[in-house]
């Protein structure tokens, strides 16, 4: 109950430089918010960290920090095209296509070595 309150209080407020879009999501209003969703959001997190991100850290952020459920880093990184998986560490670590330099072209030669 408590995790609601600081976003409750804040839409009480009705401050027009924010969008409350759905709980844990707020946007700036000028902002198009069309695009932020949980999926996008935990995407950005894991290119702005620039390296390898512990699973532990992401279910983290995600589950402490924006209140999302247990259920939504599986869920993201299931439907994700941008984030790569690969083990390290106990639990595996994340890292985003662009902080791999990993291209369409680098895909693309992959699949015709292997193919």
């Amino acid at each position: 109950m408590k995790e609601f309150l600081l976003y409750d209080l804040m839409q009480v407020e009705k401050d027009v430089e924010f969008k409350f879009i759905r709980y844990p999501l707020v946007a700036l209003a000028n902002q198009d918010w069309e695009e932020l969703n949980l999926y996008t959001v935990t995407e950005q997190y894991i290119l702005e960290q620039g390296v390898e991100v512990p699973r532990e850290q992401v279910w983290h952020w995600l589950t402490e920090e924006l209140g999302a459920r247990e259920a939504t880093l599986d869920l993201v990184l299931a439907n994700s095209k941008d984030i790569f998986f690969y083990t390290r560490g106990q639990y595996g670590e994340y890292i985003h296509r662009i902080n791999l330099e990993w291209t369409e072209e680098k895909e693309n030669q992959l699949l015709d070595w292997v193919g």
